[in-house]
């Protein structure tokens, strides 16, 4: 199991027996079988750390009894960047759990309002595949990547601005934020407003607390609150875990990572209007399989919403609908780990093999 305040395993004598069977099974096998290599992107706002369950989850449905945080092949912790970590499932998957910019232990973002620049998640997740890649010169590898709300418009982006196919796959959960064309600010029923920093999510989200006397008291606000109260309590506490940082400045208390003003910038700015025009060509992605799931309760993405942003994509994008809203992933992190397992079609042969 993975421990999400150390970012160790709680079994490192069974993962370093894994990591000897691995290596025995793949000797024999002469590494035919691709290494599986998923990147996992979060919501805006919060942190690598909620999806602690989520890996739980996908290990015990993979009926693996251990997984392990180990740093891949080659590399160091000096050549991943802050609040990137590497964990390992079973003999083939690799998750790269990654804290996008502004978020977590990640460096800042740049804000400009409404025109703060999203290619900045580009440069900072095309160079980790890449990096990551490298782990495996002489290996067959699949990648994925997982996205959430703000992730997926990050994965999406890093994709359509990428030169090859980056990702053979992604899974994405209403991904953010896709309603800055016309024609699909029509189909959700979403107005454009005039100055998006004075939209009513922006100043919500401006007028967030954003500092507590500890960790303990924020976990006991936060849990009071209709957003949080339905999570998963192990993502909860994985957001208490990595989503806050110590205030160093003479005040014992600890602050949100991710401040209130960055989730707001991000919430104003939205995706650029040029991803829509790529999401418009049959190659626009390269040929990535898209999995889209969306949440029956959610009022801005429907069917006719998805069919309007993806429907030219070759090959077609794979909708599923949900019985839920936004937060599903970290509500319901099983249902989230089967939809992602059956989308990438891992099962026991690909997790052990």
């Amino acid at each position: 199991r993975f421990h999400p305040t150390t970012g160790t395993s709680a079994y490192p004598l069974v993962c370093r027996s894994l990591s000897w069977a691995c290596g025995l099974l793949a000797s024999m096998s002469g590494d035919k079988d691709p290494v599986q290599l998923c990147f996992v992107l979060h919501a805006n706002g919060l942190c690598s750390h909620v999806w602690t369950p989520f890996v739980e989850e996908l290990a015990k449905q993979l009926a693996l009894e251990a997984f392990s945080d180990e740093l891949l092949p080659g590399l160091s912790h000096q050549g991943l960047p802050p609040g990137t970590r590497t964990l390992r499932l079973g003999c083939r998957i690799w998750l790269v759990l990654v804290d996008l910019l502004g978020h977590g232990a990640a460096p800042a973002l740049e804000l400009e309002g409404p025109a703060t620049d999203w290619s900045q998640f580009v440069t900072q997740l095309g160079p980790l595949v890449d990096t990551c890649l490298g782990a495996f010169p002489e290996q067959p590898v699949e990648v994925s990547v997982v996205g959430h709300s703000l992730g997926g418009g990050v994965a999406l982006m890093t994709q359509a601005k990428a030169k090859r196919r980056l990702f053979q796959h992604m899974v994405l959960y209403e991904p953010m934020y896709l309603f800055v064309g016309e024609s699909v600010r029509k189909l959700a029923g979403v107005q454009d407003e005039p100055d998006r920093m004075q939209s009513p999510i922006v100043q919500r989200t401006l007028r967030r607390q954003a500092e507590w006397p500890s960790r303990g008291q924020a976990a006991a606000s936060l849990v009071q609150k209709p957003l949080f109260a339905s999570w998963d309590p192990r993502a909860l506490q994985g957001y208490i875990d990595g989503g806050f940082r110590a205030e160093t400045e003479g005040r014992c208390s600890v602050k949100l990572a991710c401040s209130p003003v960055t989730e707001a910038n991000l919430f104003a700015s939205g995706v650029p209007v040029e991803l829509l025009t790529t999401l418009q060509a049959p190659d626009g992605l390269q040929g990535c399989v898209v999995h889209l799931a969306l949440g029956q309760s959610s009022p801005l993405w429907t069917p006719e919403v998805a069919t309007e942003l993806f429907g030219a994509l070759q090959p077609r994008a794979q909708v599923s609908v949900v019985d839920s809203g936004h937060m599903w992933p970290l509500e319901k992190p099983a249902a989230f780990a089967a939809l992602v397992r059956q989308a990438l079609g891992w099962g026991l042969t690909s997790a052990r093999m």
